[in-house]
């Protein structure tokens, strides 16, 4: 019998593309069953955290990859986060184990002290941590996803490390031949946030236009709104 598991995603092309291995690679589709999508929000703005998407934008996406939605809701924002993201989070974690849900997959790519706070939260409350992208490198994996056929468009940029006006663009071959050399190809650093709206594993298009760009001290967003609701 398969594990039931849920995806931590931000909607972007990582936590994407790690769920389309759990689900098509036979080093985990044989042991793992996706049943949800867990999104942390700022309570407030009702945007997600750092790519600062709508809650009914990621409502829509994860009906779409045919799971569940959690969303999870900060009260406490700090400088680089939420005073209360682990005692919101690891409520939610006590919860799906009191379910028989104990996994979790993360789209983390090679960021040690992003895995090691992860793995030490993930402890404390019976969870195991699953990174199909783990310590692969960012060039293949942005290129697979590519390849795959799934569709992301730029949403989130830290303009101290990429210019701001890749905010809406397509992710393409276009889009990464032109970052500058100390951009990581998947943006691990936080150059830049994505959406992904479309490609194999969706059962329909997320419906969006592109609206305002904002701006928090040298991060920059872009607006993204739903032009239907679910088909």
């Amino acid at each position: 019998m398969k594990k039931p598991i849920i995806i931590a995603s931000s909607g972007g092309k990582d936590a994407t593309l790690a769920l389309h291995r759990l689900r098509h690679h036979p080093d985990y589709c044989e042991t793992y069953q996706p049943v949800g999508l867990m999104t942390t929000f700022c309570a407030q703005s009702q945007r997600s955290n750092a790519h600062q998407i709508r809650l009914e934008v990621m409502e829509v996406h994860a009906a779409s990859l045919g799971l569940a939605f959690y969303p999870l809701f900060m009260q406490q924002p700090s400088d680089h986060g939420f005073y209360d993201y682990p005692a919101v989070v690891g409520a939610f974690y006590d919860s799906m184990v009191a379910q028989g849900i104990s996994h979790f997959l993360y789209g983390d790519i090679h960021l040690e002290d992003v895995k090691t706070y992860r793995d030490q939260l993930n402890q404390q409350h019976g969870i195991t941590g699953v990174y199909p992208l783990w310590r692969e490198h960012p060039a293949g994996l942005i290129h697979e996803f590519l390849n795959l056929g799934f569709k992301a468009k730029v949403v989130a940029v830290d303009s101290s490390r990429l210019g701001v006006d890749c905010l809406g663009k397509t992710l393409d071959t276009a889009f990464l031949q032109a970052l500058p050399l100390h951009v990581d190809a998947c943006a691990e650093n936080g150059e830049f946030h994505t959406l992904c709206y479309d490609g194999p594993d969706f059962a329909f298009p997320l419906a969006i236009a592109d609206g305002e760009q904002s701006q928090q001290g040298h991060y920059h967003y872009l607006d993204v709104a739903l032009t239907c609701a679910l088909p």
